[in-house]
């Protein structure tokens, strides 16, 4: 009986400890909400890091860009009655991780898609001249990556088809010292980003 109830409660410390462990780093919590016809509401809470949102047009230009220093209830309206008739995006980006919410605006009236897609952007380390290049991809959409240097000569192209998971690493201990712009593109999106030797 003794040994039970000593098993019972290491059961019990073991259980609290590891649920006071996560209780320490909240999941991020990031909710976009449509309140009447024409207005979203987005409350963002317990972020770890800057979060950026985009409202894009069906061609992809943004109309309307902002961040978010804030990393607690963080609380924000949206009056979109002046938006033309269309299909746009809303895009809030932290960390990593785009959530892409679809939304369609008819006869004034703004209809938000139930699906929320979830796209990743490269994470891109450079250091002591090795530039390690890693993305999750979990639709297999083809991944390009290229370098040029200023004069804009193409250094590296190399595509990475049907991958869900791409990791490079290059060695540009060779190149000689400047700037040199780093371009991955996948999924209709480029991201960009300047590398100096």
């Amino acid at each position: 009986m003794k040994t039970k109830i000593i098993s019972l409660t290491l059961a019990a410390v073991l259980t609290v400890t590891t649920v006071g462990a996560f209780a320490g780093s909240p999941e991020p919590r990031i909710r976009l909400a449509q309140m009447g016809d024409n207005v979203l509401h987005l409350y963002m809470d317990s972020l770890d890091q800057t979060a950026k949102f985009t409202i894009f047009d069906e061609n992809r230009f943004a109309l309307y860009e902002e961040s978010s220093e804030q990393l607690l209830d963080f609380k924000k309206r949206f009056d979109l009655s002046k938006l033309p008739e269309g299909s746009y995006t809303f895009e809030i980006e932290h960390g990593n991780k785009i959530r892409v919410y679809s939304f369609q605006v008819d006869e004034h009236v703004v209809k938000v898609s139930d699906e929320i897609k979830e796209v990743f952007s490269p994470t891109i380390l450079f250091k002591d001249d090795l530039l390690g290049i890693s993305l999750l991809n979990p639709d297999a959409k083809d991944v390009k990556i290229e370098l040029f240097d200023y004069k804009g000569n193409e250094l590296i192209s190399d595509m990475h088809q049907e991958k869900q998971n791409v990791a490079v690493r290059y060695n540009l201990t060779q190149l000689p010292m400047g700037t040199y712009t780093l371009i991955v593109k996948t999924n209709n999106r480029t991201y960009l980003k300047d590398l100096v030797l």
